[in-house]
């Protein structure tokens, strides 16, 4: 329900978790964008290449982030979208205080996202 009320009504945008745990959100955007791909029969790289550009994830708790980039790699494995020789370092979910601004926020996401507190 919330997936449909947010990202999927709203249309193609950045989608970020910013207390992404395990990451069952937005593993189910995954699971959404890669059954889009097999009804419009879109090639893998086409469901790997958006995931890179636009799920992104934080959370507190490092093995909580890195079960995140787990359930999503996995998604991609299993769709076949990922494969030998593709980064998963471009897989956006990193152990980040999403609450708080911190040299680590503005060096992935850039002083647009994170601007100066006078």
């Amino acid at each position: 329900w919330l997936l449909q009320q947010t990202v999927l009504e709203k249309g193609a945008g950045k989608l970020l978790d910013p207390c992404c745990g395990r990451g069952s959100f937005l593993r189910r955007y995954v699971h959404h964008l890669i059954e889009t791909a097999k009804i419009n029969h879109l090639d893998p790289d086409e469901i790997l290449q958006t995931v890179q550009e636009t799920v992104w994830g934080f959370d507190l708790n490092p093995y909580g982030a890195f079960l995140s980039h787990f359930q999503i790699i996995w998604s991609l494995i299993r769709f076949q979208a990922f494969h030998q020789g593709v980064e998963h370092s471009k897989i956006h979910i990193y152990p980040l205080n999403s609450l708080v601004k911190d040299h680590h926020s503005v060096s992935l996401l850039g002083e647009e996202f994170c601007p100066q507190v006078p």
